[in-house]
């Protein structure tokens, strides 16, 4: 799954993530997974005692929670005055469509997130293997390359000018999907349950003529053995090009998870490449991973179905300085892979991306840089430049974290919009009708404000403002509308309605204060009908909240008029408090609705370096998560599947299970096979 890019869209949410946690998370910690808790988890309940964690603010830490499965949430029993004492008794029910807990599988719970009011669990789950049987082992110095045999003038896939051209020297697009493989848990033997024989078959009946084949160097190599290569992983990967020259399909082996990669997901800091480039052990695993390419490399090179060697993927490097320089590092050390692959195979396509995440070790901070100006080329006759493409991820990732929530966009959305390099300009400013001794809820509007000029400002979003509320004070927000007029002044549509029923994290980032920074958070019943709203507590001085994501923008049209509302309680305020909705004010570089235009416009990004440098490209990774297929994920696809028809554009699809092989929710089942979605490439690819 993995996943980041669009203008680093992946660096702008980790960014985002590390801002509103650093202030909203009381903690962050680490429960145990001890053998005795298993049961537990097995049950899909967990109680937290007293000897279990303390949670306190000296547990917070930095860290990425990205790619963790969602397992579910509860709630805790009192959820005040938790940072700084002990935790007991709670309990938290996951739910029993949770994903994967299959009878052999269970919980490993790893964050406890107490975010808007409400406590987050996130963990991973643990399959229960059997213990391997022993294996015989190859050094690449003592056994013999098993490859196939020889063919006299034998031709394969090659690069020249921008294209791809096949073995009669016609041009060759590639039709792929990901193979995954369940690399991101580091299984140390192969996944057979993940694809077979029919697999392949199924997917050349749909056209397909690619996979993008995932490996983690655990399946090939062991830490505690390094350089000795295991014969169960190579007679699998044997396995998989058998199947492939059988129905006609060509493998590009991806190095998904390299040497220094361990323990869990590599989304999650500090693991994944990161350390190939840092760290104690980052010469050696440099080493380790540059002879496992040198012998897989010689292990395959006379196989036509093999069409080529993704060096690494996602490539993430310590900060050296600059930017430059610490993409310098990933650039310098892919040329060294490509130096070592060429020794022993000449045959076939180097694939290199570009360097993905750049993170300073001293304060775990990204470093923020486009990702599409990260692209490079190396020194070789037969190499492409690889790219992955999730626009827009707010869609793309729908699910997969509590910013992206289920339903909080779709594909087409014609009323939200994708901002590029958007500056603040301004904000609506006014005086609001709010009595501030009144407890019930209140109608509060703003002054209509007209686009009058778009080279001033061509787009906008919602925040709200508080300002010298008083300690001991609450403010409720709920029901806000932001509505349209033409130029006439009547009434055109409602651009944006945030009714506030459901948890969405575009309310619970403070952007601006001084004073007593105060508490932001959701309720879920505390608004007009007992329904969900935004609670501010505590604050004195000017505050703000607002998360101004580029899909929470909409884009004005000149002439046009704009307004916004929302009903507010307050409790607790002084009379001078000002308490209001705005309409925050940006003139961005580029806006775009969110349609095939603007994928077509996202994918010049990388087209672009194409034609400037002459060489070929590949869409390595492109697809939208399980849960988009309910908002236009089939859409999503269909529009991509003929962008890049149009324009030539190889690529594959991320990725096989879960994604061709889900249920249409995010609790997936790789074993039901999206059917609507399959048809869209077997129409696409056969027609």
């Amino acid at each position: 799954m993995k996943n980041y890019y669009h203008k680093n869209s992946k660096i702008k949410f980790i960014v985002s993530f590390f801002l509103a946690f650093a202030i909203i998370c009381t903690s962050v910690p680490i429960l145990r997974a001890d053998a005795a808790s298993r049961n537990r988890y097995a049950t899909a309940k967990y109680y937290i005692t007293e000897s279990d964690v303390t949670i306190t603010t000296s547990n917070l830490k930095s860290r990425l929670n990205y790619y963790y499965d969602y397992i579910g949430s509860g709630y805790v029993k009192n959820p005040t005055n938790i940072s700084g004492t002990n935790v007991s008794n709670y309990l938290y029910t996951v739910p029993s469509t949770s994903k994967y807990l299959n009878s052999n599988q269970y919980i490993e719970w790893n964050r406890l997130i107490y975010s808007g009011g409400r406590w987050y669990v996130l963990g991973k789950v643990i399959t229960n293997e059997p213990e391997p049987t022993p294996q015989p082992t190859i050094k690449p110095t003592e056994m013999p390359i098993v490859t196939q045999t020889p063919q006299t003038n034998k031709k394969f896939i090659y690069t020249k000018g921008t294209k791809y051209y096949d073995e009669n020297d016609n041009e060759f697009i590639m039709k792929g999907m990901n193979f995954g493989n369940y690399m991101w848990y580091n299984p140390t033997t192969p996944q057979t349950w993940y694809n077979d024989e029919n697999s392949y078959k199924e997917l050349a009946e749909a056209g397909f003529n690619t996979i993008r084949y995932y490996l983690n160097y655990a399946l090939l190599e062991d830490d505690s053995n390094p350089y000795v290569y295991k014969q169960s992983g190579l007679d699998w990967l044997d396995q998989n090009v058998a199947w492939a020259e059988k129905y006609g399909i060509k493998i590009l082996f991806n190095m998904h998870i390299p040497q220094g990669s361990k323990d869990v997901d590599s989304w999650d800091i500090p693991q994944g490449s990161l350390f190939l480039f840092t760290g104690n052990n980052a010469a050696e695993n440099r080493n380790r991973l540059k002879a496992m390419w040198k012998f897989l490399a010689n292990r395959y090179k006379d196989s036509a179905a093999v069409i080529g060697y993704g060096l690494l993927n996602e490539p993430r490097v310590a900060y050296t300085g600059s930017i430059q320089s610490s993409m310098a590092n990933w650039e310098n050390y892919a040329q060294e892979l490509a130096d070592t692959i060429r020794t022993v195979d000449k045959n076939h396509i180097l694939f290199v991306e570009p360097t993905t995440m750049i993170i300073d070790m001293d304060t775990w901070e990204p470093q923020i840089f486009e990702y599409s100006d990260a692209l490079f080329e190396i020194k070789d006759d037969n190499f492409a430049v690889e790219y992955h493409f999730y626009y827009p991820i707010e869609f793309t990732h729908m699910a997969t974290n509590s910013e992206y929530a289920v339903g909080s966009t779709s594909y087409p959305n014609y009323s939200e919009v994708d901002v590029c390099n958007p500056s603040w300009v301004t904000n609506i400013y006014y005086n609001s009708n709010l009595n501030n001794s009144r407890t019930e809820w209140q109608y509060v509007e703003s002054p209509i404000y007209k686009a009058e000029d778009l080279n001033y400002a061509n787009a906008a979003y919602a925040t709200l403002r508080a300002s010298n509320m008083g300690k001991g004070s609450t403010a409720y927000f709920d029901n806000i509308v932001v509505t349209v007029y033409d130029e006439n002044g009547d009434y055109i549509a409602t651009a944006k309605n945030y009714n506030c029923d459901k948890y969405d994290d575009y309310y619970v980032i403070p952007s601006l204060f001084d004073g007593l920074p105060g508490e932001v958070a959701y309720s879920e019943n505390g608004g007009i009908n007992n329904s969900g709203c935004i609670v501010l507590k505590n604050t004195t001085g000017e505050y703000t909240i607002s998360n101004s994501n580029s899909y929470k923008h909409f884009a004005l049209k000149e002439g046009y008029s704009y307004k916004i509302s929302a009903y507010v309680k307050v409790d607790g305020a002084t009379n001078t408090a000002d308490i209001t909705p705005t309409l925050s004010f940006v003139k961005a570089e580029q806006v775009d609705v969110i349609d095939k235009s603007y994928l077509e416009s996202k994918v010049k990004l990388y087209t672009k370096f194409m034609e400037n440098h002459n060489v070929p490209m590949y869409m390595g990774e492109y697809g939208a998560f399980v849960a988009t297929f309910e908002y236009g994920g089939c859409q999503w696809v269909s529009d991509m599947l003929d962008i890049m028809k149009e324009q030539g554009i190889s690529g594959s699809f991320h990725e096989y299970k879960p994604g061709l092989y889900s249920e249409y929710s995010s609790s997936s089942n790789w074993c039901v096979r999206n059917d609507s979605l399959y048809e869209i490439f077997k129409n696409k690819y056969t027609n």
